[in-house]
């Protein structure tokens, strides 16, 4: 199981960034689409409100043994904002 401390973090991360990107929300829908890249473990795309709404679903689809992963493109994606 991952470490309820990891999750507490990348459910933190993921607060900020949707509060940082509400304003996206609504234009066409393009804005939110694309937010996640394609990585290792899957493809996390969608529009923010979906983000939101998976949150949980998203982080426990993680590989037990990389936890880290969603975080790391959490802050990644930040960068193309």
């Amino acid at each position: 199981m991952v470490d309820p401390e990891v999750l507490s973090v990348i459910d933190s991360e993921i607060d900020t960034l949707c509060r940082q990107t509400d304003h996206l929300e609504g234009r066409g829908g393009a804005a939110g689409i694309g937010l996640f890249r394609r990585t290792r473990v899957g493809q996390l795309r969608g529009k923010i409100k979906i983000l939101r709404d998976r949150r949980d679903l998203m982080v426990q689809g993680r590989s037990q043994d990389e936890p880290g992963s969603l975080l790391a493109d959490i802050r990644c994606s930040q960068i193309g904002l």
